[in-house]
């Protein structure tokens, strides 16, 4: 709602502490979008949980990191290696997302990786995996050459402990999103 004037404030409305049962949550959303290339966009999105509908304030993350895209493979099908600077608002995990349609099918692959795989590196580090090897993979099931893929980079840091979920009240969830199209 906030368009492009940015940073206002807005109403929201919430149900009165009295009339909610045990558990229950609001949330607010917040998203920024923005184009790098014709090609290439970025956007950011942050979201609070709370209980009671009192003033709050939604803080969006950093702007994404650069993603560095690169080539992991091309036989039996093209495969990608994801690399993004990691950054303390979206520090929990990162998902590189792949997908195509050619011909009349739809190819979607996620890559996913946890803050513990990254160990504390200063890179989140994604190859999209070799599965040829794997008894009853089809490689016909991934990526095309010279098909238009569109790749979406989303990191992720969110408030979630052992002992919390992200949904309780006083969680947050932020993303960092990069979309860029290329051709194998």
């Amino acid at each position: 709602d906030v368009g492009l004037t940015g940073g206002a404030t807005r109403t929201y409305y919430g149900v009165p502490a009295a009339n909610q049962a045990a558990g229950d949550r609001h949330f607010a959303a917040v998203s920024s979008f923005g184009t790098v290339t014709a090609t290439q966009q970025t956007a950011r999105l942050a979201m609070i949980f709370f209980k009671d509908a009192i003033d709050r304030t939604v803080t969006l993350g950093a702007a994404p990191s650069a993603v560095t895209l690169t080539s992991a493979g091309t036989s039996p099908y093209p495969r990608y290696r994801t690399v993004v600077t990691a950054q303390s608002d979206y520090s929990n995990l990162i998902v590189s997302s792949y997908a195509q349609l050619s011909s009349g099918i739809t190819r979607n692959v996620l890559v996913y990786q946890t803050s513990g795989h990254r160990a504390g590196a200063a890179s989140w580090d994604v190859t999209m995996p070799d599965l040829s090897a794997v008894s009853g993979w089809d490689p016909t099931w991934g990526l095309k050459t010279g098909a238009s893929t569109t790749v979406s980079t989303v990191t992720t840091g969110y408030s979630t402990t052992a002992a919390t979920a992200v949904t309780a009240d006083g969680g947050f969830l932020k993303n960092g999103i990069q979309v860029v199209t290329i051709t194998p």
